[in-house]
């Protein structure tokens, strides 16, 4: 299923600021960053920004010059291996493997490490920095959307790097098929998120 959400900017005043949005890694290691899924730029008040939201995923990996491997689809309980080809290139590989939920990807190779990266709608959405040899990177993630206010240099850049992220708010998009993120408040009003003309599939 691919989700049609829409953001509405109802806020006043805020100017130079723009809406991130990203997703948490339930699995993530202690001092992980999160990704900056999507960010939206110059929305003026009133203005709106469609954009999908899909329920499929995509696993890939980065090597250090920043190419990215073709991505594979994944879904819950999908497990991945990282191997070397005879060409001395990694490869990463989907395994007939299913585990009872998450996504799993393992280096399998002797030296070298790389990023993992779970994209959804061709954009990262989450990120596991250096899988050392012979060590498992585990991603899961529930139906929520968190949105908030900052600036971000780079999609894909850590929401930690994000300046100054404020209102970062949760949002279930659980059984939504469309709705509209609505910003409000600004002129001396706090910052909020919401949902609104929500149709559920």
């Amino acid at each position: 299923m691919i989700r049609q959400l829409t953001f509405i900017n109802r806020a006043e005043c805020l100017e130079g600021s723009e809406v991130v949005l990203f997703q948490k890694n339930r699995c993530a290691n202690d001092g992980m960053d999160d990704i900056a899924w999507r960010r939206i730029r110059h929305c003026p008040e009133g203005w709106h920004h469609p954009f999908t939201y899909s329920c499929r995923v995509e696993c890939s990996t980065t090597d250090a010059f920043g190419n990215f491997s073709p991505p594979i689809p994944a879904n819950e309980g999908s497990v991945f291996e990282i191997r070397k080809r005879h060409d001395d290139r990694p490869v990463l590989r989907r395994i007939p493997l299913q585990e009872g939920s998450g996504i799993s990807v393992t280096n399998r190779m002797w030296r070298g490490s790389l990023d993992v990266n779970i994209l959804r709608d061709s954009h990262v959405l989450a990120r596991w920095p250096g899988l050392p040899p012979m060590q498992t990177a585990h991603f899961g993630f529930d139906p929520d959307l968190w949105v908030g206010l900052g600036r971000a240099p780079q999609s894909h850049e850590p929401v930690q790097k994000v300046q100054s992220v404020r209102s970062a708010t949760r949002l279930s998009l659980r059984q939504v098929r469309t709705a509209d993120i609505v910003m409000s408040g600004g002129r001396g009003r706090p910052i909020g998120f919401h949902l609104e003309n929500v149709n559920s599939g």
